[in-house]
């Protein structure tokens, strides 16, 4: 893989790690495309990942100060045996959410790991599940209209969206689009369902590096291609982030289902 090859995949896993059109199944398109498949391993596509994970932090950084501070907090309730009145507070019931719907996320993709693996490079899989995210966020179209913010944000709605953030590990499931469309057919407001997706995302991504470091072998790609990745991810997946935060809040979201329908029929039949 070259130095330009990097750049190109960095900026695709960072407009699409946002926007509701697979991040990963994009990377599998492009690598056969760019015929670097067989050069990548797990631990530059999870770089990529981090590249991203860096402009969620900056782009919620204020609402991640406000959450550590209430992680704190909640623990001081705890002892004082004060559970339920700490949960009435918005950032602790949050956090809470945050910490529930990881659980599912993390065992979903311990039981998927070992499968995802031999998907990773099949872009006709890539494709069909591509096909399928376009389907669902077509579907929000059709939404609850009676959207509801945190107070009513029940512990088994997060946990349904953790469910759904766990099959996203499959390439050509979108992760914004899966958690981010659950939490619409729950009937939660639009920005709050982005907002809650993407802070949910800080701990998976996390914890995919932790795995793919954790496999690190030594056939891995030099450190200043993964580098030169990592900031084109970075630089725009920040752009993608301000993106679609907008078109979420206009509650245009099923806009991206036509785009994953012919980027996904164009995938299966090309390759």
């Amino acid at each position: 893989m070259t130095l330009i090859d990097a750049v190109i995949l960095g900026i695709i896993q960072g407009l699409t790690e946002f926007l509701p059109i697979s991040s990963s199944g994009h990377l599998v398109i492009f690598q056969n495309l760019l015929q670097t498949a067989g050069d990548l391993d797990f631990v530059f596509d999870t770089a990529l990942h981090l590249g991203t994970l860096l402009s969620i932090i900056i782009f919620f950084m204020p609402k991640i100060r406000s959450l550590i501070k209430s992680f704190f907090k909640l623990i001081r309730l705890i002892f004082k045996r004060k559970l339920s009145e700490a949960l009435k507070e918005p950032d602790i019931k949050i956090l809470v959410l945050i910490i529930a719907a990881s659980v599912p996320t993390a065992i979903i993709g311990l039981l998927l790991g070992g499968i995802i693996q031999s998907l990773l490079g099949s872009a006709k899989i890539t494709g069909i599940m591509l096909i399928i995210t376009g389907i669902i966020l077509w579907l929000t179209k059709y939404a609850k209209n009676d959207k509801f913010g945190i107070e009513k944000f029940s512990f088994k709605k997060g946990f349904l969206i953790g469910i759904a953030q766990g099959f996203s590990v499959i390439p050509g499931i979108s992760r914004s689009g899966s958690t981010i469309s659950a939490g619409l057919f729950l009937g939660i407001k639009p920005e709050v369902c982005a907002e809650f997706s993407f802070l949910l995302s800080i701990p998976a991504i996390l914890g995919a590096q932790i795995i793919s470091f954790a496999n690190f072998s030594c056939q891995a790609i030099p450190f200043k291609i993964i580098a030169a990745g990592v900031f084109a991810a970075f630089a725009s997946g920040y752009i993608a982030l301000i993106l679609l935060m907008k078109t979420v809040k206009k509650g245009k979201f099923y806009y991206f289902a036509p785009y994953c329908w012919v980027i996904g029929i164009l995938a299966f039949l090309k390759f």
